[in-house]
């Protein structure tokens, strides 16, 4: 089974941005991350899954909040561990990270992993643990340019990889294989997808927002605590998704900035996918549906 599931289930949106701040008890402190060139630091996020909050001490280290994705989480660091968890009627999902490992930049090169899960069916309760390593490599530069997980369950293995290159400063191209094997068995491809991004002249300077294509972690917050490297220079201007068997698509991308030149939305073939907010305010996603359903499924294997 993967364990890192597919990073967006769009149905993309038109509509108003609509932001509620939060009381003063719950404003999350800015973050300070100057090494990462990110100039206006996201302290939430959402899309039409749901919405993902950050909180940072006064050092602008991020210590928790809630992911769209993974749920709850919190990153402690005296040792560094990563814990998330979230649960519904009758399931309940836990992730760690464990024994992880940083470069000289403070960026994650490797870690353990655990997977728990519980699950209760008329009146039975299942409960499982799969347990995995996720290793990751940089360049001089500091950015991401390759991420392997692994994880084993009950003899079973699955495996992502991706291969990200960059070329001044710009995240170019993604490779992302995906593979299991049954125990015992051989390795079988699942997903062979390469998403190319491009660059035109009216491309802008990013702010600090991460492409939700980097990779297929369902855990949005240790990009933006800093944690797998930096990010693009530029917002691209295109993306298209090559995918074995299943034939290629492109989007156009583009931003909407607020008076101080931060990202609030990004774009596809000009609906709104994603918003962005800052300095403790909470994003909410447009509620009125823009795409047809044919639409809508050919941009979810962009962004699978």
């Amino acid at each position: 089974m993967k364990k890192w599931n597919y990073f967006l289930g769009l149905g993309l949106t038109v509509g108003a941005l609509t932001l509620t701040a939060c009381s003063d008890d719950d404003e999350p402190k800015t973050p300070e991350v100057p090494d990462l060139g990110i100039k206006a630091p996201v302290t939430s996020m959402a899309n039409s899954d749901g919405v993902s909050t950050f909180r940072y001490n006064d050092s602008g280290a991020m210590t928790d909040g809630t992911d769209m994705y993974a749920g709850k989480f919190s990153i402690n660091y005296t040792p560094f561990t990563v814990k998330a968890s979230d649960e519904g009627e009758g399931w309940k999902d836990v992730f760690e990270m464990n024994n992880i490992a940083t470069d000289g930049n403070g960026f994650i090169t490797s870690s353990s992993l655990i997977y728990k899960g519980e699950e209760t069916y008329n009146g039975t309760t299942e409960s499982w643990t799969d347990t995995g390593t996720l290793t990751c490599q940089y360049n001089a530069e500091g950015q991401l340019t390759k991420l392997v997980s692994s994880v084993t369950e009950e003899g079973d293995m699955d495996e992502d990889t991706y291969e990200l290159t960059w070329q001044d400063g710009n995240i170019v191209s993604i490779h992302n294989v995906y593979r299991y094997k049954e125990d015992g068995g051989d390795w079988t491809d699942d997903l062979d997808q390469t998403v190319t991004f491009g660059y035109g002249a009216d491309a802008v300077e990013n702010s600090g927002i991460y492409m939700p294509q980097m990779a297929d972690l369902d855990m949005d917050f240790l990009f933006y605590a800093g944690r797998f490297g930096k990010t693009c220079k530029q917002v691209p201007t295109s993306m298209t998704s090559r995918e074995e068997g299943s034939g290629e698509y492109t989007v156009n991308i583009s931003v909407d900035k607020d008076e101080d030149g931060r990202i609030t939305a990004l774009k596809a073939n000009g609906q709104v996918y994603y918003v962005y907010t800052y300095d403790g305010e909470t994003a909410t996603f447009p509620t009125e549906y823009g795409y047809s359903a044919a639409a809508r499924k050919q941009l979810r294997r962009l962004h699978r």
